[in-house]
């Protein structure tokens, strides 16, 4: 990536007969495709007859992801459902290069993550063009400077997550993690993970947005006093 301002992309849009790129290495197209391939194959054999309704409707993810995962600088972005022009399904991703990965990234750079978001959305209109997306995105990426601004970084403490959506760790405390969330009808969603989301589980918690492993409030309050009453 050739500034921390560049807003790149990969993946599939309607526009397109395949796949498309910009401002994004080799190396972190390789990772990402390859985790990406993986994801699509746990999620059909955890959802069956139900995969396709449930990616194509899937969330939004805004993402931040550690170095050395795809790529050894920190990246953060959205991923969004996609399709080509002749409707074969693969996500439209669009990332930049940040200082760190944590939630900080993610609660800072709400406007950009909404502008991203927006950008994606209207790039499956009719009319849109690569054109079009490489202005767009200009537009958006220079917001992103705030995270440059002297002494944002050096007074950072943990953005604390929401306890009722997050998924546990996958693996040992040593691991680097990335960071996801989403929205969908006023619900948070958020996945924490070591390195990248994989498995059935995390498969279906990222393209099922009404898979069981997203618990209300409610639902884990109950669970909470029915713990406590058997303890008594």
């Amino acid at each position: 990536m050739p500034s921390r301002t560049w807003i790149g992309w990969y993946g599939k849009l309607p526009f397109l007969g395949d796949f498309t790129r910009s401002g994004l290495s080799p190396r972190f197209i390789a990772a990402w495709d390859g985790w990406m391939q993986d994801l699509f194959c746990a999620g059909r054999l955890a959802l069956g007859a139900r995969w396709q309704a449930c990616y194509l409707t899937a969330p939004i993810w805004r993402f931040a992801l550690p170095g050395g995962v795809c790529g050894p600088e920190p990246v953060a972005g959205i991923v969004m459902p996609s399709v080509d022009r002749v409707g074969r399904m693969f996500p439209l991703c669009l990332v930049f290069e940040t200082p760190l990965c944590s939630t900080f990234v993610l609660s800072a750079l709400a406007p950009v993550f909404e502008g991203l978001e927006q950008a994606a959305l209207d790039a499956l209109e009719d009319g849109a063009t690569l054109t079009w997306l490489e202005n767009t995105l200009a537009g958006v990426s220079g917001q992103i400077s705030v995270l440059e601004t002297p002494g944002l970084l050096s007074d950072f403490a943990s953005v604390p997550g929401d306890p009722e959506a997050r998924l546990p760790a996958r693996s040992a405390a040593s691991e680097p993690f990335s960071y996801w969330t989403s929205t969908h009808e006023g619900r948070t969603r958020q996945i924490t993970a070591a390195r990248m989301p994989s498995g059935p589980e995390l498969a279906n918690a990222f393209f099922d947005k009404d898979a069981p492993v997203w618990s209300t409030t409610d639902q884990i309050l109950q669970r909470y006093r029915n713990d406590a009453i058997r303890k008594c």
